[in-house]
């Protein structure tokens, strides 16, 4: 996704630039795992190894970045998490906002009577 791409033009300088101004209400889900649960995917899925520190760090400064400008970014270790468990969250922080959102619109509601 987007911050995927932007935190791989950071760390492999590819000079893209985007304008994430467009994205303002989109919820951007940061996914990560734990060192030894990386290793064992890599292993099964043939991917080349990679300085693990290294590219938790990237994701982890985009977030901070991301957050700092407003944007709502969810993060969760799938180590422990199965998808499912990550949607019921992310469909609950939904929830959350969409309720925030109709207690700010019945604020604004007058009653001209």
């Amino acid at each position: 996704g987007l911050m995927s791409n932007i935190t791989y033009a950071r760390m492999f300088k590819r000079g893209y630039t985007y304008d994430i101004n467009q994205f303002k209400y989109w919820i951007f889900v940061h996914l990560y795992c734990d060192k030894a649960d990386w290793e064992v995917r890599c292993k099964m899925s043939n991917e080349p190894v990679i300085d693990f520190k290294k590219n938790i760090d990237a994701f982890e400064e985009t977030t901070k970045e991301f957050k700092k400008h407003g944007f709502h970014v969810l993060s969760f270790n799938t180590t422990d998490l199965t998808p499912y468990n990550v949607a019921k969250q992310v469909i609950a922080y939904i929830d959350k906002l969409n309720r925030q959102e109709e207690e700010k619109s019945k604020q604004l509601e007058f009653d001209f009577n």
